[in-house]
């Protein structure tokens, strides 16, 4: 990871056409948080272990999504999350990003675990 964030400064210093704005959102995105999980439960996602996910997700500063089906949702919002449609069996993809990233996706993994989602 520090080659490509040193190639990017490199690159900042030395080629002058460059947008600036586009390297900073590449290294960002270095820095996400993914993980791929499988839902297991019979219904999928519905109200009731969404509603234990989004609260656990409000505690935290990250920005925190789900994927599914090339829709993005936010974990901090039940609707989001519900309006996906996810189903069981079906992979989703859970992004996170900001400065306590790495304890959320723990936590929401956990939590997932917990109630038996995944």
């Amino acid at each position: 990871m520090k080659y490509l964030f040193f190639g990017k400064i490199y690159c900042i210093k030395n080629c002058f056409s460059i947008n600036v704005r586009h390297i900073i959102s590449r290294i960002k995105i270095l820095y996400d948080i993914k993980k791929t999980v499988k839902i297991i439960d019979k219904i999928g996602l519905h109200a009731r272990p969404v509603a234990k996910i989004v609260n656990e997700a409000s505690k935290y500063k990250s920005s925190m999504f789900l994927n599914y089906n090339g829709r993005k949702g936010n974990l901090k919002s039940i609707l989001n999350i519900i309006s996906l449609g996810v189903k069981s069996n079906s992979e989703v993809e859970l992004i996170f990003d900001g400065d306590d990233a790495e304890l959320a996706s723990k936590q929401i993994i956990e939590t997932m675990k917990n109630i038996k989602l995944i």
